[in-house]
């Protein structure tokens, strides 16, 4: 790199608690001032979304991370929108529908994109300018200040029975 900058993405497990980094394409990592891109999840799959803002055109491809194989991302689609308005990726449906507002003037819209067919449906949902706001949840069984694996239970049971044993003498 010339000085310029690279897109990258930190991850960081919670049960070993050890920081990673998932190494992207040349084309998203490298990636113009026009362009900027967009984290979501589809499938149980990450997926970048880069996003292209054009004279006359809002546009984006997405771009899904193949089998947790770091840098070996796939473009499964892109989806554009002749507009001089704005264009909000927002979330994925389980089918692979992209949930998009679109925005025109202070006011914005929610539809979903269809990427074999390429058609929208209007969901008629309405609200103001980037009202829309969908996060993931995801259930877990790990505890952050408690053991994760069978071998550190055991070793949690034993070090708690010497202790008692220990205070009981």
């Amino acid at each position: 790199m010339d000085g310029g900058s690279c897109n990258l993405i930190i991850s960081y497990d919670i049960t070993s608690e050890v920081f990673g980094e998932v190494n992207l394409s040349n084309r998203l990592a490298h990636s113009t001032s026009r362009h900027w891109l967009s984290l979501f999840k589809l499938r149980e799959s990450l997926v970048v979304l880069d996003n292209v803002c054009e004279q006359d055109r809002i546009a984006y491809d997405v771009w899904m991370m193949e089998d947790g194989v770091s840098k070996s991302f796939t473009k499964v689609s892109t989806f554009s929108y002749n507009t001089e308005d704005s264009l909000i990726a927002t979330e994925f449906r389980k089918s692979g529908q992209h949930i998009i507002e679109i925005v025109e003037g202070n006011r914005g819209h929610l539809v979903a994109y269809e990427p074999n067919s390429k058609s929208t449906d209007n969901l008629g949902i309405v609200g103001m300018f980037c009202s829309f706001h969908v996060h993931h949840y995801i259930e877990t069984l790990s505890l952050l200040d408690q053991p994760t694996t069978h071998n550190e239970l055991e070793t949690q049971i034993k070090e708690t029975d010497d202790q008692t044993m220990g205070n009981g003498s």
